[in-house]
């Protein structure tokens, strides 16, 4: 399952190819600061899905803890790129 700000429901993979794990990102945090020049990024979290989750998924299996966390990142993009 892949949660994105930039879209109103889930993306679902299907079970063929399917993994264990639940990825949320947005593409471009902080993209209303391109006209002023300002860094942007990408963010993203990954969750693993729970044992009993049974496809199709419920939406709600993305709402987690942060302690159920098992990666997260932030990638910086402007005049110089950091991640």
């Amino acid at each position: 399952m892949l949660v994105s700000e930039e879209n109103e429901s889930v993306i679902e993979v299907d079970t063929v190819h399917s993994g264990k794990y639940i990825v949320t990102f947005d593409p471009l945090d902080g993209s209303s600061n391109i006209d002023c020049l300002v860094s942007i990024g990408s963010i993203w979290g990954i969750f693993k899905k729970p044992d009993d989750a049974v496809y199709p998924f419920d939406p709600k299996i993305a709402l987690q803890k942060g302690t159920n966390m098992v990666s997260a990142g932030y990638a910086l993009y402007g005049s110089a790129t950091m991640m």
